[in-house]
């Protein structure tokens, strides 16, 4: 995690545990300086905000994987044709 990530991390992290901490702290005090201060402290303990998920493989649909294989086979079909009617061309000249 580079360290412009690992700040975003965080400070969705003090942002979040704001939010949470609103309807519950008394009138006049703020929610986001304790949640600032909470983090930083969780931080001076050694506490990192989680990795982010592997993202997930690519697994194309039945119907996606049929379509792909139907225009992949199209397009090899244009090519032959291409390469032999070049090929007729130039045996004949």
């Amino acid at each position: 995690m580079t360290e412009p990530e690992f700040q975003r991390a965080v400070d969705a992290a003090v942002t979040e545990l704001a939010r949470r901490l609103r309807p519950w702290v008394v009138a006049g005090a703020d929610p986001d300086a304790i949640a600032a201060t909470w983090i930083a402290d969780m931080r001076a303990e050694g506490w990192r905000p989680p990795l982010r998920p592997a993202p997930k493989p690519y697994k194309p649909t039945p119907e996606a994987a049929v379509e792909t294989t139907r225009r992949g086979a199209e397009m090899v079909r244009r090519e032959l044709a291409a390469c032999l009617n070049t090929r007729e061309d130039t045996d004949h000249a």
